[in-house]
């Protein structure tokens, strides 16, 4: 593998700054840590993983945030729910 075919692995501050502003930066950490485990079970073999952790490090890979997003995210635990939990 040559070093330009590598990944280009992003810092959370970079993420938010480039991709996610609108939310906190100990968002994208939270999200981070949602977005590992959910979507990486979905993913085909050769797909980019979207969070890489190296050590205590979290790196975001480019490539598959860019993919993860163009798909439409995650969806919500539980789901939307059309009625209020009271009715």
């Amino acid at each position: 593998m040559a070093l330009s075919d590598t990944p280009k692995l992003l810092t959370v501050a970079e993420v938010h700054s480039k991709f996610l502003s609108s939310v906190s930066k100990q968002r994208v950490y939270q999200l981070s840590q949602e977005i590992s485990p959910q979507y990486d079970r979905q993913c085909e073999p050769g797909q980019p993983r979207v969070v890489v952790r190296l050590g205590r490090q979290i790196r975001i890979n480019e490539a598959g945030l860019i993919e993860f997003l163009e798909n439409g995210g995650a969806a919500l635990r539980g789901g939307w729910r059309s009625e209020s939990d009271d009715a």
